[in-house]
């Protein structure tokens, strides 16, 4: 699946394919990759056209699904977390803190995106907004 996210230390966009196996790896370097904007937002295509962005802030994720309808869904947690912050190609982003989900559920959920190609709501809830 096709994957990509501004790299926000040097604004050079970073394309490219990701599967289930290369998952942690793809978005470790990523990661790695954080600026005063925050952690990149790796945004995830699939050959349908839906799509999976994935915004990290420490040990918490956000993930927000689009069909090709273009009708959203986002995660929501358990948590009373702040405002989460991310690098959306090259903007500052926030989230509202409900919104975030355990860091593992979020990579659990951003595999099976990456093998059907549709949101999974197991562990993780997707709520429409």
């Amino acid at each position: 699946m096709h994957a990509s996210y501004v790299d926000p230390l040097t604004d050079v966009l970073v394309e490219l394919e990701v599967n289930s196996e290369t998952l942690e790896a793809a978005m470790n370097e990523a990661w790695r990759c954080t600026s005063d904007r925050g952690m990149p937002i790796v945004e995830f295509v699939a050959e349908n056209g839906s799509s999976l962005v994935f915004a990290r802030a420490g040990k918490v994720a956000v993930l927000v699904w689009t069909d090709t309808a273009g009708d959203e869904r986002h995660s929501l947690g358990d948590r009373d977390e702040e405002l989460l912050v991310a690098d959306y190609f090259g903007s500052y982003t926030e989230f509202p803190g409900n919104w975030a989900i355990s860091l593992n559920a979020a990579l659990h959920a951003t595999r099976i995106f990456l093998e059907t190609g549709k949101p999974v709501a197991e562990e993780v809830i997707l709520v429409a907004d």
